[in-house]
């Protein structure tokens, strides 16, 4: 139609989404079919890294039994031919779980590199994304440091930064009319 892709009222806050959907109009491909191929790649691979999250977690019959939970939801296979971001969110999530599982194991630059991609994209995939983002770096982070710092101390840094965050928060919402609404 002649809608711009900020017309549509859900748009702020599920940006990727439409990135995935671009080659219909791009290439002119066909609507229904491009969908359910583009659901079945996330299903895959979402079933994928779900099983490499539980291999690296425990072994290989947990991983099969993880992958098989998820595969036999009904829900993904009704939402095969509709054009939904939730299972792009399941994707993104799972790619995120194990980016995040490989990041835990052994930081380096590349694996914090990849969690912060997958982060970026499951924030922009749907609004909690960006909550299980920053609560996900938030724990890395102080796994990294509470053996330098100790426990008690990152404890008190972050409740107390959390207790300021929200206090302006506050402020900006009691202040400003417009911010409120």
């Amino acid at each position: 139609n002649n809608r711009l892709f900020f017309d549509y009222w859900r748009s702020y806050y599920q940006m990727v989404y439409p990135l995935y959907l671009a080659p219909i109009f791009i290439f002119g491909l066909s609507i229904s079919s491009y969908i359910f191929w583009l659901h079945h790649f996330f299903s895959a691979f979402t079933t994928i890294f779900i099983f490499l999250t539980a291999v690296e977690i425990g072994n290989a019959r947990a991983g099969l039994l993880a992958a098989a939970v998820y595969a036999c939801q009904l829900q993904i296979i009704f939402w095969f031919a509709w054009s939904y971001s939730d299972i792009a969110f399941h994707f993104q999530l799972a790619l995120f779980m194990y980016c995040s599982l490989l990041c835990w194991k052994r930081v380096t630059v590349r694996n914090c590199c990849f969690m912060a991609f997958s982060a970026a994209a499951l924030s922009f995939t749907r609004p909690e994304g960006a909550v299980i983002a920053v609560i996900s770096f938030i724990v890395l982070i102080f796994r990294l440091y509470s053996p330098r710092f100790g426990v008690a101390r990152l404890t008190f840094v972050f409740l107390g930064t959390m207790v300021v965050f929200l206090v302006l928060v506050a402020s900006v919402l009691t202040k400003s009319k417009v911010i409120r609404e």
